[in-house]
Protein backbone atom coordinates (compact mmCIF):
# COMPACT_ATOMS: atom_id res chain seq x y z
CA UNK A 1 0.00 0.00 0.00
CA UNK A 2 1.26 3.31 -1.17
CA UNK A 3 1.44 6.96 1.30
CA UNK A 4 -1.08 8.40 -0.78
CA UNK A 5 -3.65 5.77 -1.04
CA UNK A 6 -3.51 5.27 3.30
CA UNK A 7 -3.46 9.08 3.72
CA UNK A 8 -7.10 10.49 4.65
CA UNK A 9 -7.33 14.25 3.38
CA UNK A 10 -8.16 16.43 6.89
CA UNK A 11 -9.80 19.94 6.28
CA UNK A 12 -7.47 22.70 7.29
CA UNK A 13 -9.66 24.54 9.77
CA UNK A 14 -7.85 28.13 9.39
CA UNK A 15 -10.18 29.53 6.28
CA UNK A 16 -13.38 28.13 8.05
CA UNK A 17 -12.25 29.94 11.13
CA UNK A 18 -11.08 32.95 9.51
CA UNK A 19 -14.53 33.41 7.70
CA UNK A 20 -16.86 32.61 11.13
CA UNK A 21 -14.23 34.65 13.40
CA UNK A 22 -14.95 37.66 11.28
CA UNK A 23 -18.56 37.39 12.37
CA UNK A 24 -17.89 36.52 16.22
CA UNK A 25 -15.46 39.44 15.79
CA UNK A 26 -18.16 41.63 14.40
CA UNK A 27 -19.72 40.49 17.85
CA UNK A 28 -16.62 41.39 19.91
CA UNK A 29 -16.80 44.91 18.26
CA UNK A 30 -19.98 45.50 18.93
CA UNK A 31 -19.91 44.28 22.46
CA UNK A 32 -16.51 46.77 22.93
CA UNK A 33 -18.99 49.68 21.48
CA UNK A 34 -21.92 49.32 23.41
CA UNK A 35 -20.03 48.70 26.89
CA UNK A 36 -17.98 51.58 25.77
CA UNK A 37 -20.70 53.96 24.89
CA UNK A 38 -21.60 54.59 28.76
CA UNK A 39 -25.22 54.21 28.41
CA UNK A 40 -25.96 51.72 30.87
CA UNK A 41 -29.02 50.36 28.49
CA UNK A 42 -27.26 49.20 26.00
CA UNK A 43 -24.70 47.90 28.19
CA UNK A 44 -26.78 45.41 28.99
CA UNK A 45 -27.04 44.65 25.51
CA UNK A 46 -23.45 43.31 25.69
CA UNK A 47 -24.61 40.39 28.03
CA UNK A 48 -27.21 38.90 25.04
CA UNK A 49 -23.82 39.74 22.46
CA UNK A 50 -22.00 37.62 25.11
CA UNK A 51 -24.55 34.78 25.35
CA UNK A 52 -24.87 34.88 21.03
CA UNK A 53 -21.03 34.44 20.66
CA UNK A 54 -20.92 31.13 22.87
CA UNK A 55 -23.74 29.77 21.05
CA UNK A 56 -22.50 30.80 17.55
CA UNK A 57 -19.42 29.31 18.78
CA UNK A 58 -20.86 26.21 19.69
CA UNK A 59 -23.11 25.85 16.04
CA UNK A 60 -20.12 27.25 13.85
CA UNK A 61 -18.17 24.66 14.93
CA UNK A 62 -20.58 21.26 14.99
CA UNK A 63 -21.26 22.96 11.94
CA UNK A 64 -17.78 22.43 10.69
CA UNK A 65 -17.49 19.44 12.05
CA UNK A 66 -20.46 17.81 10.03
CA UNK A 67 -19.87 19.63 6.62
CA UNK A 68 -16.37 19.94 6.28
CA UNK A 69 -14.60 17.09 8.71
CA UNK A 70 -17.71 14.31 7.76
CA UNK A 71 -18.87 14.38 11.05
CA UNK A 72 -15.76 13.64 12.78
CA UNK A 73 -13.06 15.72 15.17
CA UNK A 74 -10.81 14.86 18.11
CA UNK A 75 -11.08 16.38 21.09
CA UNK A 76 -7.74 18.51 20.00
CA UNK A 77 -9.17 19.25 16.60
CA UNK A 78 -12.07 20.91 18.24
CA UNK A 79 -10.13 22.97 20.72
CA UNK A 80 -7.55 24.01 18.04
CA UNK A 81 -10.81 24.92 15.74
CA UNK A 82 -12.55 27.10 19.16
CA UNK A 83 -8.85 28.65 19.61
CA UNK A 84 -8.62 29.61 15.86
CA UNK A 85 -11.85 30.85 15.44
CA UNK A 86 -11.62 33.36 18.81
CA UNK A 87 -7.72 34.12 17.60
CA UNK A 88 -9.33 35.39 13.88
CA UNK A 89 -12.55 37.10 15.76
CA UNK A 90 -9.86 38.38 18.69
CA UNK A 91 -8.22 40.62 15.53
CA UNK A 92 -11.06 41.92 14.30
CA UNK A 93 -12.32 43.42 17.89
CA UNK A 94 -8.72 44.50 18.25
CA UNK A 95 -8.60 46.38 15.19
CA UNK A 96 -12.34 48.33 16.22
CA UNK A 97 -10.86 49.06 19.42
CA UNK A 98 -7.39 50.30 18.37
CA UNK A 99 -9.50 52.46 15.91
CA UNK A 100 -12.33 53.86 18.89
CA UNK A 101 -9.07 54.63 21.21
CA UNK A 102 -7.11 56.00 18.69
CA UNK A 103 -9.30 58.50 16.85
CA UNK A 104 -13.13 58.24 18.01
CA UNK A 105 -12.55 58.45 21.69
CA UNK A 106 -9.27 59.39 22.33
CA UNK A 107 -9.63 60.00 26.14
CA UNK A 108 -11.00 56.47 26.59
CA UNK A 109 -7.80 55.01 28.39
CA UNK A 110 -6.91 57.52 30.70
CA UNK A 111 -10.81 57.71 32.11
CA UNK A 112 -10.55 53.55 32.22
CA UNK A 113 -7.24 54.36 34.24
CA UNK A 114 -9.09 56.77 36.41
CA UNK A 115 -11.90 54.97 37.00
CA UNK A 116 -9.73 51.70 38.24
CA UNK A 117 -7.56 53.83 40.30
CA UNK A 118 -10.43 55.51 42.22
CA UNK A 119 -11.87 51.76 42.47
CA UNK A 120 -8.61 50.56 44.08
CA UNK A 121 -8.61 53.48 46.31
CA UNK A 122 -12.69 52.76 47.32
CA UNK A 123 -11.54 48.88 48.01
CA UNK A 124 -8.67 50.79 50.11
CA UNK A 125 -5.84 48.85 48.02
CA UNK A 126 -2.83 50.19 47.59
CA UNK A 127 -0.39 50.07 45.03
CA UNK A 128 3.66 50.69 44.55
CA UNK A 129 4.00 53.83 43.10
CA UNK A 130 6.49 52.32 40.32
CA UNK A 131 3.14 49.63 39.85
CA UNK A 132 1.15 52.23 38.58
CA UNK A 133 3.57 54.09 36.46
CA UNK A 134 4.18 51.05 34.69
CA UNK A 135 0.29 50.47 34.15
CA UNK A 136 0.15 53.81 33.13
CA UNK A 137 2.84 53.54 30.68
CA UNK A 138 0.74 50.81 28.99
CA UNK A 139 -2.20 52.26 28.65
CA UNK A 140 -1.85 52.91 24.62
CA UNK A 141 -3.87 52.21 21.94
CA UNK A 142 -1.82 49.51 20.74
CA UNK A 143 -1.12 47.97 23.74
CA UNK A 144 -4.77 47.40 24.46
CA UNK A 145 -5.75 46.07 21.42
CA UNK A 146 -2.74 43.54 21.74
CA UNK A 147 -3.96 42.23 25.41
CA UNK A 148 -7.45 41.81 23.58
CA UNK A 149 -5.74 39.63 21.25
CA UNK A 150 -4.20 37.97 23.43
CA UNK A 151 -6.77 37.62 26.47
CA UNK A 152 -9.63 36.96 23.18
CA UNK A 153 -7.54 33.94 22.20
CA UNK A 154 -7.20 32.91 25.46
CA UNK A 155 -10.44 33.02 26.21
CA UNK A 156 -11.17 30.91 23.59
CA UNK A 157 -8.61 28.24 23.88
CA UNK A 158 -10.75 27.85 28.00
CA UNK A 159 -13.93 27.82 25.69
CA UNK A 160 -12.50 24.90 23.85
CA UNK A 161 -11.38 22.73 26.31
CA UNK A 162 -15.33 23.23 27.82
CA UNK A 163 -16.95 22.88 24.82
CA UNK A 164 -14.71 19.41 23.22
CA UNK A 165 -15.92 17.25 25.05
CA UNK A 166 -19.06 17.65 23.54
CA UNK A 167 -18.45 18.02 20.53
CA UNK A 168 -15.75 15.64 19.47
CA UNK A 169 -16.86 12.74 17.55
CA UNK A 170 -15.33 9.89 16.39
CA UNK A 171 -18.59 8.45 14.21
CA UNK A 172 -18.47 9.23 11.18
CA UNK A 173 -21.60 10.65 8.84
CA UNK A 174 -23.44 7.88 6.23
CA UNK A 175 -25.94 9.12 3.88
CA UNK A 176 -26.57 12.51 4.60
CA UNK A 177 -27.18 11.70 8.33
CA UNK A 178 -25.49 14.68 11.10
CA UNK A 179 -24.18 14.64 14.19
CA UNK A 180 -26.25 17.50 15.62
CA UNK A 181 -29.13 15.84 17.66
CA UNK A 182 -26.15 12.79 19.10
CA UNK A 183 -23.41 15.63 19.53
CA UNK A 184 -21.43 13.28 21.98
CA UNK A 185 -24.02 11.51 23.78
CA UNK A 186 -23.15 8.03 22.08
CA UNK A 187 -19.58 8.30 23.08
Amino acid sequence: MNLTENAQIRPNPSSHAMKWGMVIGACFAANFLLSASGIAALSVLTYLLEAVILVLSWRVTRSYRDTECGGVMSFGQVWWYITLLFFFASLIGAIVKWGYMKWINTGYLDDLFSQTMLLLEQMKVELPEAAVEQVEAMMTPTQFAMQSIFSDTLLGALLGLIYAPFLKSKKPLENGETNIDSDSSAQ
